[in-house]
């Protein structure tokens, strides 16, 4: 009878199996080798920009600021200079050969009061237009011969002659708009015909108007 082979008894391995196994363990030492080569550089330089990083903000003094932003500033008067009136005036009522004086006086609800006269210093006695207007204010509104044709439909036009005479014409305008009362007070004298005067008068009182209702709004 022949006798069992031995199971315990190993199988012999290969020596080139071996040499592959050794070879394989060898090159993952390698990588282990380098992967920790690398990580060693990475952790090194950036701990060294982070150290000087944090000198150069230390040595460094660094300025930030905000852009300033300037936003406009509301007022109860849009415009603070004043029309110049005897700029606007000064063309129209200068080619007349009589004599002009032309006193203004504004009242205004949002706005503080504001007086102009063309020679008119003896116009209004002391400036006190008050109780001429307060006066203006009881009388019924007229479609007024003279500006009814020049000044807009939503103005209130209260108009008192004072002196009509061959070498003087006197006149008072009260024109209301809106939260304003804007009194004309204008006296024309001369020995030239006053009906060339009576007609450019319009012109002028409308040449202030405008004017003052964009200076008021």
């Amino acid at each position: 009878m022949l006798p069992k082979p031995d199971k315990s008894a190993k199988k012999s391995i290969n020596p080139e199996q071996l040499d592959f196994v050794d070879s394989l363990s060898h090159d993952r030492k390698i990588h282990r080798k380098r992967k920790i080569v690398i990580i060693a550089l990475v952790l090194t330089i950036g701990t060294s920009l982070g150290l000087w990083s944090y000198r150069s903000l230390k040595t460094v003094r660094l300025n930030f600021s905000l852009p300033s932003f300037r936003f406009p500033q509301t007022s109860s008067t849009v415009n603070t200079t004043s029309p110049d009136f005897d700029k606007i005036v000064d063309p129209i009522i200068s080619a007349d050969a009589n004599s002009w004086s032309i006193y203004l006086a504004v009242n205004s609800e949002k706005n503080p009061p504001f007086y102009w006269q063309k020679n008119g210093t003896n116009l209004i006695p002391d400036n006190n237009s008050k109780t001429i207007i307060d006066s203006l204010k009881k009388e019924d509104s007229n479609p007024s011969t003279t500006l009814g044709n020049v000044l807009p439909p939503g103005a209130v036009i209260k108009e008192k002659i004072v002196i009509d005479k061959s070498d003087q014409f006197q006149v008072y305008y009260l024109i209301t708009i809106p939260g304003n009362d804007f009194f004309i007070a204008v006296d024309i004298i001369g020995s030239h015909s006053l009906d060339v005067s009576k007609k450019v008068l319009p012109s002028v009182v409308e040449k202030i108007y405008w004017p003052l209702v964009s200076f008021v709004n």
